[in-house]
């Protein structure tokens, strides 16, 4: 139980993410536009922080923007009535792993909220009637292009930085992530299929087997019913090849990309190569590095009250004060294939090299 004693100093910071957020609450004032201006003043936001950012660094390699939008349909089935707050998350901000440069957003923001390296922003939700809302994020980010990459043959992550290697190793009995911690059958079943090491072949092993399992939907709110069925959605197949590859010792997180295609990756650290991810969908292609921005890191540690399922769920949501349970969302969204007709409210997403944005 020394990681958990560790943690004690980062449960305490943590703790002050949920009052930080509420006290945003008392402070939105400001209302934004909505209907056809804001969608006209979004575009000549990104036009215009284009332009700025090009003209500032757009000969330096490795830079993406990252798009972030959130809207709110004008429908009664999806209006929800309240006074809150619009989060979402934008970018990861981690050393050695990606980071941020410089945000814009529309309408301005209330405040941005940085939680365990992942940068949120927050602005007002005016739920006094039922309109269309629209919310714009940008952030410029160091991130180079995606390359296939094949790891050593001999991978070591002893030189991961010490604060980030203790959190990629959090177990399931340190964080009690999805209940896992209560399922008698997950630490054999992580041990036997990860296999022997280098962890970035457990790694592979886990993702390839769970690559098999997955399906569309399933009822995979019981992790450990799913891992005996054999049958588990995109949402628990990251968690198990998160959870799965601490539980035998490898350092992993799990991530959310600002692509056009909602992608969940795995990801490990090696000494040879760096962070090194794997798409779930397209485990066949093997491991890589760089690619589209990513947008959230989990698990986290502690408890961010503006967040869905603490960040597994990357997409925007409207958030009130609760007197029983701190921060509660009222108004939440899907994260959804840019391009696609909204029919819900939605969360859409994309990175874009800067080099291409200033042509």
């Amino acid at each position: 139980m020394e990681r958990q004693a560790s943690f004690g100093p980062l449960l305490g910071m943590k703790a002050l993410a949920t009052a930080a957020v509420s006290g945003v609450l008392l402070l939105a004032v400001a209302e934004p536009p909505a209907g056809s201006e804001a969608d006209h003043s979004a575009d000549a936001l990104l036009r215009r922080t284009a332009r700025g950012w090009c003209a500032r660094y757009g000969h330096e390699p490795g830079l993406q923007v990252a798009s972030v939008e959130v809207r709110f349909l004008e429908s009664p089935e999806q209006f929800s009535e309240g006074e809150g707050l619009v989060v979402a998350p934008v970018a990861v901000d981690v050393p050695g792993l990606q980071k941020v440069v410089d945000v814009d957003a529309y309408p301005p923001v209330l405040r941005r909220l940085p939680a365990e390296g992942i940068l949120s922003l927050a602005w007002e939700y005016p739920g006094r009637s039922n309109r269309a809302l629209r919310y714009l994020g940008l952030a410029l980010v160091e991130r180079p292009r995606r390359s296939p990459r094949q790891p050593s043959a001999q991978p070591s992550f002893v030189g991961l930085q010490a604060d980030v290697r203790e959190e990629a190793l959090a177990s399931v009995a340190d964080l009690e992530e999805h209940n896992l911690e209560r399922c008698a059958a997950f630490p054999d079943w992580a041990r036997t299929t990860a296999g022997e090491p280098p962890h970035t072949e457990q790694l592979l092993r886990l993702a390839r087997k769970l690559a098999d399992q997955t399906v569309a939907w399933s009822e995979d709110h019981d992790l450990c019913a799913a891992i005996q069925n054999g049958r588990v959605s995109r949402h628990g197949a990251q968690v198990l090849a998160v959870m799965a590859a601490r539980q035998v010792g490898v350092p992993a997180f799990a991530f959310a990309t600002a692509s056009p295609r909602p992608a969940r990756l795995v990801g490990t650290y090696t000494d040879q190569e760096g962070w090194l991810f794997l798409d779930l969908e397209r485990v066949g292609a093997g491991y890589f590095s760089g690619g589209d921005v990513l947008t959230t890191r989990v698990p986290i540690i502690g408890n961010f009250g503006a967040s869905l399922e603490s960040f597994w769920n990357p997409a925007g949501a409207a958030y009130a004060a609760s007197s029983w349970s701190g921060l509660s969302s009222f108004s939440q969204t899907e994260w959804a294939r840019e391009g696609a007709e909204p029919a819900r409210n939605t969360t859409t997403t994309r990175s874009v090299p800067l080099v291409e944005a200033c042509r």
